[in-house]
C-alpha cells in the first residue's frame, strides 16, 4: 500500500498509482491530486467563472468529486477525466450563480460536443460524427494552433491566457483562433455539415 512517505521518496507517482489510491481510500492521495492538477482545475475554473474565489472552491469541489467517483468510476486517461470533471463543475457553478442557470455561448463551447463551432442547429445523432471531422481538421494544423484551439474551445480559456501560457502576443492566438474558426467552419460545410 502506497504511503504519504514512500510517495515523498519516490516522487514519481503515476496516474495508475493515485488511482489506485482512490480505490483503496487513502487520503494522502488528495495533495497529490492538487499538486499534479491543482493549477489546471483552476485555470479551467477561473476560464468560465472569471473569479478566482470561485476557482479555488471549484478546486476543492473536484478533489471530493474525485474521492467519491473513484471507484466506482475508474478513468483510462486521469488527466482527462479531471479536466472533465472541472470543466462540468465550473459550469454547473455558472449556470447556478448566473442568467437563471443559463450558461452564455461564448462560455460554452466544449470541443467534444461540436455544439458551438459554428452557427449549426446540430443534430444529436451527428455529434459524433462532427466530432470526428473536427478532430481530423484538427490533426491537419500544427501542434501550436491546434493547442491554441483546444485550449479555447474546449478548456475554456481566455485567449489572453493562452497567450501568456505560450509566450506569445495575445494578438497571435486571436488571429489563429479566429483563423481556425473560419477554416473549419469552411471545412465542415465541405463535408455536408450545415
Amino acid at each position: 500500500m502506497l504511503t504519504e512517505g514512500s510517495l515523498n521518496a519516490s516522487k514519481k507517482i503515476t496516474d495508475e498509482d493515485i488511482i489506485r489510491m482512490l480505490e483503496e481510500r487513502n487520503d494522502a492521495v488528495l495533495p497529490i491530486l492538487e499538486s499534479r492538477f491543482g493549477a489546471g482545475i483552476r485555470s479551467i475554473s477561473r476560464g468560465i467563472l472569471e473569479n478566482e474565489a470561485d476557482a479555488d472552491e471549484c478546486l476543492n469541489d473536484v478533489l471530493l468529486k474525485l474521492w467519491n467517483n473513484i471507484p466506482p468510476s475508474r478513468p483510462d486517461n486521469l488527466g482527462a477525466y479531471v479536466k472533465a470533471v472541472a470543466r462540468n463543475n465550473a459550469i454547473d457553478r455558472y449556470k447556478a450563480q448566473r442568467n437563471g442557470g443559463k450558461i452564455p455561448p461564448e462560455k460554452q463551447e466544449p470541443l467534444e460536443s461540436a455544439d458551438n463551432i459554428g452557427v449549426w442547429d446540430i443534430d444529436p445523432a451527428d455529434k459524433e460524427a462532427v466530432a470526428a471531422l473536427i478532430a481530423q481538421f484538427l490533426r491537419g494544423v500544427s501542434q501550436e494552433k491546434r493547442n491554441y484551439f483546444i485550449a479555447k474551445f474546449y478548456y475554456g480559456m481566455k485567449e489572453s491566457e493562452i497567450a501568456k501560457n505560450a509566450g506569445v502576443p495575445e494578438g497571435t492566438v486571436s488571429s489563429a483562433v479566429s483563423r481556425m474558426r473560419k477554416e473549419l467552419k469552411k471545412f465542415l460545410k465541405a463535408e455536408g455539415v450545415r
